[in-house]
């Protein structure tokens, strides 16, 4: 299964993860060109690709490049490359380990003639970078795969923004969160028929606790109502763009208050996001595109917020302490076994688009290491944890912490799990 980077490194995790919910079987990979600037020259920073080389591998794909100018200008790019992946290949293989699941809904991206097809695009990446941010795993899931029984393996499912939804695959979703799923969903969720039909009520309302709807204001900032969520002084978490002014049941528990922003006071206020349990499971329901807000403009107040909620709501098999910028992939090898995948990727990782709707991003740049990184596995114990590039074994203690005490630019941590 191949596609293209076009440039965008950071890209490389979403796309291998794409590739395998598409079905790719026999190899996963993607190509860029091993140029600047999206033009055939000489010079090039190696760091660049090396990077999208290790994004692809994290996520258990390949990157492919091409050149259009002779190879001897390229012998020590390549050299580089090579030196790079070689170690790690041993750990290209294994199942990702289930946590959520991102939703991309080809046929809202089809059918609804609201939004440019991007703005849906940018959601789904934005799921991915803030469950990447705050450490938390994910795999890629489309239109069909919500009415599977396969489902179930994920904790948790986004569904985001998604208009387009059918009535089979609302009823789906409702059994998927009876049975004890979490389902994160935003504010034009179920709006449209599979075709992109308006529908008098949204079709998930009553699933999240939806009693009436009116169109809210674009300039918005959510006040944190639960204090163990609070993640600064102030309590608010800022989040701009169209949202939804909805009148919640009386069964639901909401922890966002909206303020409506002008220059200098709160215009108006109405609840903002909730939760609401049903069965086993909790939807939980927030008034604006929480995920193609954060792609565009990330805050540290809303990552370290959604972290929090998500561990309280499902607990995942394990945690990561690390600066944001290092992605977490884990992909099991053996019943027993586990690899973990740790990128470091700051610099030449700059997020998508930056520079906005850039054809080619070649920014210079550089890799600080950092550590130590502490890895607690919350679900089996571990009996040794070692360096899978370096052979060096690591610390275990408590039989569940994990200390790598220093991260260049990528280490798969194997680890023996009771």
């Amino acid at each position: 299964m191949s596609c293209e980077l076009d440039g965008f490194y950071s890209q490389a995790d979403i796309q291998m993860k794409i590739c395998r919910a598409m079905g790719g079987k026999k190899g996963l990979e993607t190509w860029l060109a091993g140029t600047e600037y999206y033009a055939w020259v000489p010079d090039i920073d190696p760091l660049n690709h090396v990077q999208a080389a290790l994004g692809c591998l994290s996520a258990g794909g390949m990157l492919a490049v091409g050149f259009g100018d002779k190879a001897s200008y390229k012998k020590e790019f390549f050299r580089t490359l090579r030196v790079t992946i070689d170690p790690r290949m041993p750990f290209l293989e294994g199942e990702p380990l289930p946590y959520a699941a991102n939703l991309i809904s080809q046929q809202s991206m089809d059918y609804d003639g609201q939004n440019d097809p991007s703005d849906l695009w940018d959601a789904a990446h934005g799921v991915n970078e803030l469950l990447q941010h705050a450490h938390l795993l994910s795999e890629v899931v489309f239109d069909d795969d919500v009415q599977s029984a396969d489902l179930v393996r994920f904790p948790v499912l986004v569904v985001g923004n998604a208009p387009c939804l059918s009535e089979p695959q609302a009823r789906s979703l409702g059994r998927y969160v009876e049975e004890g799923g979490v389902l994160i969903a935003c504010h034009r969720v179920g709006e449209l028929d599979e075709l992109g039909y308006s529908r008098a009520r949204p079709l998930l309302d009553d699933l999240l606790g939806i009693r009436a709807r009116e169109p809210g204001p674009e300039r918005g900032s959510y006040e944190v109502l639960d204090p163990a969520l609070k993640v600064n002084e102030s309590g608010f978490v800022s989040v701009f763009g169209p949202r939804t002014k909805a009148t919640p049941a009386d069964d639901v528990r909401i922890f966002f208050r909206t303020h409506q922003r002008g220059e200098e006071e709160t215009l108006a206020t109405w609840p903002g996001a909730w939760t609401r349990r049903l069965g086993k499971g909790t939807a939980v329901y927030f008034d604006c595109d929480l995920f193609s807000v954060y792609l565009r403009r990330p805050t540290r107040a809303l990552r370290e917020f959604f972290g929090r909620l998500l561990v309280r709501l499902a607990p995942p098999p394990l945690t990561v302490s690390a600066p944001f910028f290092v992605n977490v992939n884990v992909r099991t090898r053996r019943p027993n076994e586990w690899s973990l995948h740790l990128h470091n990727l700051p610099g030449p990782g700059y997020r998508y688009p930056n520079p906005p709707r850039s054809r080619q991003l070649g920014p210079p740049g550089e890799v600080v290491p950092v550590g130590p990184v502490i890895v607690d596995i919350l679900q089996r114990p571990v009996l040794s944890a070692r360096s899978g590039v370096s052979g060096e074994t690591l610390e275990v203690s408590q039989r569940r912490r994990i200390t790598v005490p220093r991260l260049e630019l990528h280490d798969v941590v194997v680890v023996a799990l009771g």
